[in-house]
């Protein structure tokens, strides 16, 4: 959760309660991992059982329930053409996100399926989910990505506040509101 008084600047984050592991750092965000990842694509998928307990495992998820939010007066900031990527089962924004040049991403699903984009017009990455995630832009939620994209993706997306992702000549932006399930 980013409490009503925080503020983040970086240049690029990844809040998420999907099981992200050193070697997906490692590898980049973009590898392929385990059976899920196929060619360039990526997946996040949730923790099991076994990432606890690797002995006595069945393979389960376990935080299907895990929430990311963003609290109301809450600011999350990427530097120029850095990129704000929230992937959990439901993340739920009512603060102020701003990607100037760069990608915002929320991503509702048990797994999240990201992939670089060969359409030179598309600016960011290809972001699909599969089983039941909600993506919620509430109320008081501002996401704004001036010449970049914004990508709000789930079985169920709502949107009820502000978004913007503006368009130059040399640097186009969009907006993605996406709901569907297909990894």
């Amino acid at each position: 959760m980013f409490g009503a008084g925080s503020k983040v600047n970086v240049s690029g984050l990844i809040a998420s309660s999907l099981n992200i592991t050193d070697s997906t750092f490692k590898a980049g965000i973009l590898s392929a991992l385990g059976a899920a990842g196929t060619g360039n694509k990526a997946a996040l998928q949730p923790f099991t059982d076994c990432d606890f307990n690797p002995s006595n495992c069945t393979n389960t998820p376990i935080f299907n329930n895990g929430v990311v939010t963003v609290q109301s007066g809450a600011q999350l900031t990427a530097t120029d053409q850095g990129r704000l990527l929230l992937a959990a089962p439901t993340v739920v924004n009512s603060g102020n996100l701003t990607a100037e040049d760069g990608q915002i991403v929320l991503a509702a699903g048990q797994s999240v399926y990201l992939q670089a984009s060969q359409d030179p017009a598309l600016r960011g990455l290809v972001v699909q989910v599969d089983q039941n995630g909600k993506a919620w832009n509430q109320l008081a939620g501002q996401l704004s990505a001036p010449r970049g994209n914004i990508t709000l993706v789930g079985l169920a997306v709502n949107q009820d506040g502000r978004v913007s992702a503006t368009t130059t000549v040399s640097a186009n932006g969009s907006i993605i509101l996406e709901a569907r399930q297909q990894p």
